[in-house]
């Protein structure tokens, strides 16, 4: 004979299963989210590195000087031939914001992390560049530092754990 009672789950087997689930469910959303700003935060560096490179070979290709100033209080990245810069009217024609996920950016001159001012970077023809060093501060406790080599132009990004 067939027992329909005894197959099946009872009431407190399954809620037993419900609240080992949501405990598991509430330890795994936060690190989800922070997961997602932490990738965030890395392709949008990695963004403003494939910036500094797009003018570094607009120099090159068009044979000219080329620069980024970096306002840090601001927040802003301008870029544009070099002359255009020098001109009271004329100015960038090129604004970047940046964006929510990169926390601060500081430069680093004379041995030192400065957090405020406006910061020049300059790509000449041959590829070559002024140099330069910035930091990008991200979420939990994340950055990344770039470097622009003055020999080679060479922009290279490192991760840092601070």
């Amino acid at each position: 004979m067939y027992d329909f009672y005894k197959k099946g789950f009872t009431l407190i087997e399954m809620l037993l299963v419900l609240i080992i689930l949501a405990g598991a469910t509430s330890l795994v959303f936060p690190y989800l989210s922070g997961l997602y700003e932490k990738t965030r935060f890395k392709a949008e560096v990695r963004e403003m590195s494939a910036l500094f490179r797009k003018i570094r070979n607009k120099a090159i290709l068009e044979k000219k000087i080329f620069c980024i100033q970096m306002d840090i209080e601001e927040r802003l990245v301008r870029y544009g031939h070099y002359k255009g810069a020098q001109t009271k009217e004329g100015g960038f024609r090129n604004t970047y914001v940046l964006p929510e996920s990169i926390k601060k950016v500081s430069y680093f001159a004379d041995g030192r992390e400065y957090f405020t001012g406006k910061v020049w970077f300059v790509f000449y023809s041959l590829g070559n560049s002024g140099g330069g060093e910035l930091r990008f501060y991200g979420p939990k406790q994340q950055s990344f530092d770039m470097s622009l080599k003055p020999i080679t132009g060479a922009i290279i990004l490192n991760e840092q754990k601070i």
